[in-house]
C-alpha cells in the first residue's frame, strides 16, 4: 500500500472517529440537560407550597409503547443495512419514521388532555415542569425524525443506482450507526422521563 493510500486511510479514520466523538458529546450534553431538569423538578416540588397533583393521561402509556416499538424497527433497519438488504432497510426506516411521528402525535394529544384537566404551564408549577420536560424530549424526537427523513430520501434515491457493495462504505455504515444510536438514546431517554414523571407527579 502506497504512502498516499495510508495517509488517505488515516485521514478517513480520523474523520470517522471525530463524528463518533461528536455524537457522544452531544448525547452527554442532552443527558446532562435532562438530569438538570429532573433535579430541578424534585427541588421545586419539595420547596413548593402550591404543587398540584394530577393524573397522567393513559395516552402517555401508549406513546411509551410506540417509542419502544420504533426502537425495535430501527434495530431491524440497522441489521438490514449491514446485510445489504437495502429495500428492507428503507422500509424499516419508513416504519421507524411513522412510529416516531405517531409518538409525537400522541404526546400532543396527551398535552391536550392535561390542559382539559386544567393543568397548564402558567398556573400550575407541576404542569409547567411536565410540559417543559416532555416538550424538550419531543423536540429531540423531531430532530431524530428529520435525520430519518434525510436517510430515507438518500436511500430511496440511490437504492437503484448503486450496487450493494459500492453503497456499503465505512462512512455510510457509520452514518447508520450514529442515526440508530441517537434514536435508541432518545427512546430510552423517554422511558426514563416517563417513569420519573409517573413516580414523582403527585
Amino acid at each position: 500500500m502506497s504512502e498516499l493510500s495510508l495517509n488517505m486511510q488515516s485521514h478517513e479514520e480520523k474523520q470517522l472517529f471525530a463524528r463518533r466523538f461528536a455524537l457522544w458529546i452531544a448525547l452527554g450534553a442532552i443527558l446532562m440537560m435532562f438530569a438538570g431538569l429532573t433535579s430541578a423538578y424534585i427541588v421545586k416540588k419539595a420547596d413548593s407550597t402550591t404543587w398540584t397533583n394530577f393524573s397522567i393521561p393513559d395516552i402517555f402509556y401508549i406513546s411509551t409503547l410506540v417509542i419502544i416499538l420504533s426502537s425495535v424497527t430501527m434495530f431491524g433497519a440497522q441489521r438490514a443495512f449491514r446485510k445489504g438488504a437495502m429495500a428492507s432497510y428503507r422500509n424499516l426506516l419508513l416504519a421507524t419514521f411513522a412510529l416516531g411521528s405517531l409518538f409525537l402525535a400522541l404526546q400532543i394529544e396527551g398535552w391536550m388532555q392535561l390542559k382539559a384537566q386544567g393543568i397548564d404551564m402558567v398556573e400550575e408549577i407541576s404542569g409547567a415542569f411536565f410540559y417543559v420536560i416532555s416538550g424538550a424530549h419531543a423536540a429531540h424526537i423531531l430532530g431524530g425524525l428529520l435525520i430519518l427523513l434525510i436517510m430515507i430520501l438518500k436511500i430511496s434515491r440511490r437504492i437503484k443506482k448503486e450496487n450493494t457493495e459500492a453503497y456499503l462504505t465505512p462512512g455510510r455504515k457509520l452514518n447508520v450507526t450514529l442515526m440508530a444510536t441517537y434514536w435508541h438514546f432518545i427512546g430510552f431517554l423517554w422511558i426514563y422521563i416517563f417513569l420519573f414523571l409517573l413516580y414523582n407527579h403527585n
